[in-house]
C-alpha cells in the first residue's frame, strides 16, 4: 500500500473524498511529486498540510488523530 492509500483510508471517513483529494494533491504540488510518488519521508509535509487545509472540516484533535493513524500505519 502507498502512502496517498493510506491517506486516503484514513481521511476520507472523516472528511470526505473530494477534501481527501484536495489535500493529497495539496502536498504533492508542493513537493513537485505525482501523489503515488509519495513516502513516508513525506509525512512531515504531509501532517503541516492536513493542519492547515482540514480546520474547516474537522477539529485539531481529529487532524492530530488522523495524522498519528497515518503515521502507525505508514510505519508497520
Amino acid at each position: 500500500m502507498t502512502i496517498d492509500d493510506t491517506i486516503r483510508e484514513v481521511l476520507e471517513p472523516l472528511v470526505g473524498k473530494p477534501v481527501t483529494e484536495i489535500c493529497i494533491h495539496s502536498v504533492a504540488i508542493k513537493l513537485s511529486k505525482k501523489s503515488e510518488a509519495l513516502t513516508v519521508a513525506d509525512l512531515p509535509e504531509v501532517a503541516a498540510t492536513m493542519r492547515e487545509s482540514l480546520g474547516a472540516f474537522a477539529t485539531q484533535s481529529l487532524i492530530d488523530g488522523a495524522v498519528a493513524e497515518i503515521a502507525r500505519r505508514s510505519a508497520a
